[in-house]
């Protein structure tokens, strides 16, 4: 990160033994600026025990206690989260979504910010369940920023209330939750269908930039995990239609196949960061 006339912003960080212990040379957290990054978090003490064996939701507590104690150090705390992502061991259902989704949640005012849940077969360690980061953002005078929420009455929702908004503006820094082809209901609309279900998300995602005064040409970077196996052939299914909605030169780009997403029947969740001048 680097400010408007090229100079490199200064850093500061979390201590190493503040949360679940990371590898050198990561660091547990980071401010640069008014940016926060953590890392993602374990549920493990500072010496590295497993907590809560079994629990999701228990697990998924200790996991935002790590997270609350990494912005404290800087000044900030759950509300001047602006983006966080949620790594779950599980397969496609609500039965795993919703237990640590909901303990999640509660650790957030509404409206809260832009969310991503994404399930995966399993972690490095089998007996973790959850891990969990966060970007947040301060002013560099330590006082709240504000920020603008959207959320389109077009726009689909989760089968239970959480606190997150779909799009979330903060000083000139965009961030959206994960853009998913479900109805109001959190059913799956086109089940089953990737391409369908790519312009779908896509879609929402032009949606909530127009709200947030931005288009597809203000995206920085695309983060998008899909149901298939690896190969081109569900690759070549999403990809292509993802890129047509973006001029050259276009953002940066992840995609990552997984065996299930978290509702029946979707099959794509695409995540969006963009960037806009505060005016």
């Amino acid at each position: 990160m680097r400010r408007e006339n090229g100079e490199r912003t200064a850093r500061t960080y979390a201590p190493d033994d503040l949360c679940s212990p990371l590898p050198k040379p990561f660091a547990t957290a980071l401010r640069s600026g008014k940016m926060i990054f953590v890392s993602s978090q374990y549920p493990r003490d500072t010496s590295g025990k497993l907590l809560h064996k079994g629990s999701m939701a228990e697990q998924t507590r200790a996991v935002m206690a790590h997270v609350g104690k990494a912005l404290k150090h800087f000044g900030a705390d759950y509300d001047d989260t602006v983006k966080i992502n949620r790594w779950y061991a599980g397969g496609v259902g609500i039965a795993d979504f919703e237990a640590g989704a909901v303990t999640c949640a509660a650790h957030f005012s509404e409206p809260g910010p832009a969310a991503t849940g994404v399930p995966v077969p399993r972690h490095a360690d089998a007996d973790v369940l959850i891990k969990i980061g966060v970007i947040a953002m301060l002013g560099e005078d330590g006082r709240r920023l504000p920020r603008t929420h959207v959320w389109p009455d077009s726009l689909w929702d989760w089968h239970v209330h959480l606190p997150y908004k779909h799009g979330l503006k903060c000083e000139e820094m965009i961030f959206l939750g994960g853009q998913v082809s479900l109805n109001k209901k959190g059913e799956a609309v086109h089940p089953g269908d990737l391409t369908a279900q790519t312009h779908q998300a896509m879609t929402h995602i032009g949606t909530i930039l127009k709200e947030l005064g931005a288009d597809y040409e203000d995206v920085c970077k695309v983060m998008t995990v899909y149901q298939g196996d690896c190969g081109p052939e569900a690759l070549n299914a999403n990809l292509p239609i993802r890129a047509s909605y973006f001029k050259e030169p276009g953002p940066a780009t992840t995609g990552v196949p997984l065996p299930a997403l978290a509702y029946d029947s979707m099959v794509i969740e695409i995540d969006i960061y963009a960037m806009k001048d505060k005016g």
